[in-house]
């Protein structure tokens, strides 16, 4: 049996922000997608330090977030993919640091105000890495 720890971290898809119309200065909703060459670094750089990530299909039904900032606000709705990676549980201290960058430059290029980023102990049958 083998210990690692399985962090997962949520992203929009598509996530509408409400922006300003720089001539008339009203507010209207725009749809924004992921930037799918941030996702490939991101999974790139885990692969590198870490063997292996794994993207839920984002053609799956089923993962949504809705979120609302305010009481009083309307309800964003975004479609969430997920990406998730086992990681040996000695190197835990830099998976979470390295993980939390991520999460912060996913927050940041996406405008987004939580990322979710989750973290758990797993026990395998049989050693992977």
């Amino acid at each position: 049996m083998a210990h690692y720890v399985r962090f997962e971290i949520y992203i929009p898809l598509t996530y509408t922000v409400l922006e300003r119309d720089p001539r008339t200065k009203r507010a209207h909703r725009v749809n924004h997608s992921i930037d799918e060459d941030l996702v490939e670094d991101f999974v790139k750089e885990a692969c590198g330090k870490y063997r292996g990530m794994t993207q839920l299909n984002p053609l799956s039904p089923g993962l949504k977030g809705w979120w609302k900032s305010e009481p009083s606000s309307a309800v964003e709705v975004d479609f969430l993919t997920f990406l998730f990676g086992l990681v040996r549980i000695d190197q835990f201290d830099e998976a979470t640091r390295f993980f939390g960058a991520w999460k912060q430059r996913f927050e940041q290029a996406e405008r987004q105000e939580v990322v979710l980023l989750i973290f758990y102990s797993v026990q395998t049958l049989g050693d992977f890495f």
